[in-house]
């Protein structure tokens, strides 16, 4: 079934557990989409959200995401665990628990499945690349004897609705 992440075609309390796994980055309004998810969620339910994280630093999560927005157009913004975090606060969810983790890639490989504007592959890289002096990206970008090799740090959350 296709649709809106602001309007899901299903009644309220309709699911046992509702979950978002790394889609928050596209989207425009995310407190939106998190009030729709908490609306289809029943009584002693589960929400989960599961998404790459921005740097708290913020010129390193400015030059992240443009970076991302470079290697996948459809990104909007990856957000900090704080800003994630508030999304439960914010609907009365209490403190979510959270599991962070990383999804490492090396640079060359990403780029490769990856799809630029312009199809600029050599750009994408050499910007990946680079970030490893000065971990300029927030994605502990490190040189190895196969190329540099980066991280996203990603965070699963959840919590229980109120019964």
């Amino acid at each position: 079934m296709q649709g809106s992440v602001y309007s899901v075609p299903y009644a309220d309390n309709y699911f046992n557990a509702v979950t978002c796994r790394f889609a928050v980055h596209h989207f425009r309004q995310p407190e939106r989409a998190f009030a729709e998810m908490l609306r289809l969620t029943a009584p002693g339910g589960r929400i989960v959200l599961c998404d790459g994280l921005a740097s708290d630093e913020p010129a390193k999560a400015a030059a992240f995401n443009a970076m991302e927005r470079l290697r996948d157009p459809s990104t909007v913004s990856f957000r900090t665990l704080d800003y994630l975090r508030g999304l439960f606060l914010s609907a009365g969810l209490g403190e979510p628990e959270v599991r962070l983790f990383q999804v490492s890639y090396l640079a060359a490989d990403l780029v490769r499945g990856s799809f630029p504007e312009g199809d600029d592959r050599d750009a994408l890289l050499a910007l990946i690349e680079a970030s490893a002096e000065g971990d300029t990206l927030g994605m502990r970008a490190t040189r190895t004897n196969d190329g540099v090799c980066v991280a996203y740090p990603s965070a699963v959350l959840s919590a229980f609705r109120a019964g």
